[in-house]
């Protein structure tokens, strides 16, 4: 499994400040930068795991009992990995993608 080095890039997050009171509108709203990781980049580092898990759920969706459970697994798994991710970026180490 290939293992690459990835950055995090900021996204804002909701202003502090309401548009329905007008005295808070008068005042710049705060953003918060947070660290974001993509899915999408699982994913793509998890190919054949990803088209595996799709084929054999395909295989049973138009059958009387679809088996979404390999399908189900790869996705949790690879937010599991996003989930690690973050945490990694966030205790300053470097930061890997790979599914366990």
């Amino acid at each position: 499994m290939a293992l690459v080095s990835t950055t995090a890039i900021t996204t804002l997050t909701k202003p502090t400040h309401s548009a329905f009171d007008p005295e808070q509108t008068k005042k710049p709203p705060v953003y918060a930068y947070v660290p974001y990781s993509s899915l999408e980049s699982v994913i793509e580092l998890n190919k054949e795991a990803y088209y595996l898990a799709l084929r054999q759920t395909q295989g049973t969706i138009r059958t009387e009992t679809p088996n979404w459970q390999p399908w189900l697994v790869f996705f949790l798994r690879s937010l599991a990995e996003q989930v690690r991710h973050l945490e990694q970026y966030g205790s300053g180490r470097g930061v890997w993608y790979g599914l366990k």
